[in-house]
């Protein structure tokens, strides 16, 4: 029941309730409406959900948790932060796109920005039930976000003198790197959310499921046993 209420009270249920109520009307009125107004109403009923649908993915883009009421969280105050740090972060990144500011500013709003974004996964963490994991050698390694995963990680390998400098830079894609002694990806472009682990820029802008994955295949590049 609990599921069922909320379903109905996040913004997403009554978007598709109304999306659904509209066409269901529109398609059942359509046969009763004089022949010149149908085809007028045919369009209505034809472009309406395009409209919607356009409308929908601009707004989940632009602002994703405008999409889910308070009670889709555990706690009230963890939908409160992360509202209020969405919009200090559309603010800062608003911001750095000033061409007037000087290096060192715009040095000083990255780094704002990479700590409101580590501040918003730890939020997001705690509203989370499952976390990260990864067994390497019989040992389970966990972590809250994605940073602190990697950093266990890689502290695992340290500790246990399992050599990965040979691997690095490593790649998970065409344009991105995993792991490099610069923070660089493919295409020049900065890591948007990197861990600094010794020498070394790791990316952490990434899904829980993504970040899995990406450091599954590094792992599996080391000759270890690992799971998932």
């Amino acid at each position: 029941m609990k599921n069922e209420k909320n379903l109905k009270q996040n913004p997403l249920g009554i978007i598709a309730i109304f999306a659904s109520l509209a066409e269901i009307f529109g398609t059942v009125i359509l046969k009763f409406l004089p022949l010149e107004i149908q085809k007028i109403f045919v369009w209505h009923v034809m472009l309406f959900p395009m409209i919607l649908i356009f409308f929908f993915f601009y707004i989940l883009y632009k602002k994703p948790l405008h999409f889910y009421s308070p009670d889709y969280y555990k706690d009230e105050k963890i939908f409160q932060a992360l509202m209020q740090g969405k919009l200090t972060l559309n603010s800062l990144e608003k911001e750095i796109k000033n061409s007037n500011l000087s290096h060192r500013e715009k040095e000083n709003i990255t780094n704002k920005i990479l700590s409101v974004k580590e501040n918003l996964e730890f939020i997001e963490a705690k509203n989370r039930t499952e976390s990260l994991a990864i067994v390497i050698n019989g040992t389970e390694i966990m972590g809250n976000t994605v940073k602190e995963f990697y950093r266990n990680i890689f502290e695992y390998l340290d500790n246990n003198h399992i050599d990965y400098h040979s691997q690095i830079p490593f790649k998970t894609g065409k344009i991105r790197y995993l792991i490099h002694t610069k923070n660089s990806n493919q295409n020049g472009e900065r890591f948007l959310n990197p861990l600094i682990y010794k020498n070394y820029y790791i990316e952490t802008n990434k899904s829980l499921e993504q970040a899995k994955r990406d450091i599954f295949k590094f792992l599996k590049s080391l000759d270890v046993d690992v799971e998932y």
